[in-house]
């Protein structure tokens, strides 16, 4: 743990050195270093000054120093083993930031001097074993387009354009140019910046090209490759023409014959509320006689036999609590994956004023609860409907976060807790026609 300084970009540092940095930090210090060339430079110095100084300290420190594996997106060296090795490192930081206590225009250092330089190594496992490496592999120093073989151990590569990858040995990687990169086998997960956006990974069965986010990527023995989105959107091209956007926890295998599967994730992947009680996500489970509540086994039906619209059928939904319907200060925050259209469902007795505020306009859609008390609940749509409710819709046309509001209380008394759907887009996976991915190496 540090003590806080009077420089923002010096405490997320310090933080991304000592691998504290939480998940909203890192996104911090990554919009820092892409809006801001001068505090770019002063993370690539640091990198550099630390991966020295550990290099050079490595053999008084080998025997001491245990195993510390590489964290994704953070820590440009592990936790040292000895109180020395810690004190070394830490007063090395101090005169540092001492000698540089602003960001600003300096002469090139190491690290940004080479004009054929694509990128840099920012970390290494203490069990990384690198073979056939035309360039030494010392964190911050300048590496050229080249290929590397990394036998075990773990990596992290940070390109000249912010892109950062952590390749997983065994695992054989080309870096290309200052936006590109070719997995030719093995494993790596990508971390784009937004000034980053448009960072390509080849593979021998097509292409990945980064918008904003951060994926793993593998490829297999037999050439196949597979790919996992974990936040944010990629394009994914295979030997056709076609390009497939992917969204967060979406997956992709490519083989020679193209797209050989696509598992698409959740729409609905978040949700939390300032209470005690239980929300929880059903996917795609918004269908004829779905329980509604967390705590209930109200149901919710179409109001005839042909049920529910047919836009709802199938949505991820959020199960309410029934005894958060007079909690006047409840914000719920839910987090879509993907473009999608939000519905709430709310009684016909009355609509939340805050609906509007935020957009949401009346579908003209009336769905039914059953809700029985007697326990005699009906099967089937349109059977046993007890309350009527309308549904409202907002169209969100990129991944994020809304926070919706209290249910409200009418002239009528007293309503229950309302449900929330969600849907993707069309657009969300809309195949376009695009440039052909590269060739196979």
């Amino acid at each position: 743990m540090h003590m806080a300084t009077d420089n923002p970009l010096n405490d997320l540092l310090i933080g991304y050195l000592d691998g504290e940095l939480s998940s909203d930090d890192q996104r911090r210090l990554a919009n820092l270093v892409d809006a801001n060339d001068a505090a770019r430079d002063q993370f690539v110095e640091l990198c550099y000054l630390v991966g020295l100084l550990a290099e050079t300290s490595h053999d008084t420190l080998e025997a001491a120093r245990p195993a510390s594996p590489m964290t994704k997106r953070s820590r440009v060296v592990g936790v040292y083993a000895t109180l020395a090795a810690a004190a070394l490192i830490a007063l090395t930081i101090t005169t540092w930031f001492i000698l540089n206590p602003n960001p600003q225009p300096s002469s090139p250092s190491p690290s940004t001097t080479s004009s054929s330089s694509v990128g840099i190594l920012t970390d290494r496992s203490d069990d990384a074993v690198f073979a056939d490496s035309s360039s030494p592999m010392t964190p911050g120093v300048d590496l050229p387009a080249e290929r590397i073989h990394l036998v075990a151990g773990k990596a992290q590569f940070m390109f000249k354009s912010t892109a950062t990858v952590d390749l997983i040995g065994p695992c054989e990687f080309e870096m290309i140019g200052p936006d590109r990169g070719y997995l030719h086998r093995g494993s790596l997960h990508a971390f784009v910046p937004p000034r980053a956006v448009g960072f390509t990974i080849d593979t021998p069965h097509g292409s990945v090209v980064d918008l904003g986010t951060g994926y793993d990527l593998q490829v297999d023995a037999d050439r196949s490759t597979q790919v996992h989105v974990t936040e944010g959107c990629v394009a994914v091209l295979d030997r056709t023409p076609n390009r497939r956007l992917l969204w967060r926890g979406d997956r992709a295998v490519l083989n020679s014959t193209g797209l050989a599967e696509l598992t698409r994730g959740a729409t609905l992947v978040e949700v939390h509320a300032n209470s005690p009680f239980v929300y929880r996500i059903q996917r795609r489970g918004l269908v004829d006689d779905a329980i509604a509540h967390t705590d209930r086994a109200y149901q919710w039906n179409g109001l005839s036999a042909e049920g529910l619209p047919e836009k709802l059928r199938g949505a991820d939904f959020v199960q309410t609590p029934m005894a958060d319907k007079n909690n006047h200060n409840l914000q719920l925050r839910v987090t879509l994956s993907r473009p999608s259209m939000v519905y709430v469902i709310v009684s016909a007795r009355v609509a939340p004023a805050w609906l509007s505020t935020m957009g949401f306009s009346d579908t003209g859609w009336r769905i039914g609860l059953d809700n029985t008390d007697d326990g005699r609940i009906a099967a089937g749509p349109g059977q046993g409907v007890d309350l009527v409710y309308v549904v409202w819709q907002l169209r969100v046309d990129e991944p994020r976060t809304l926070v919706l509001g209290p249910p409200q209380h009418g002239d009528e008394g007293k309503v229950g807790t309302y449900g929330v759907a969600a849907a993707p887009l069309d657009e969300a996976y809309q195949t376009m026609v695009g440039p052909e991915a590269a060739t196979a190496d």
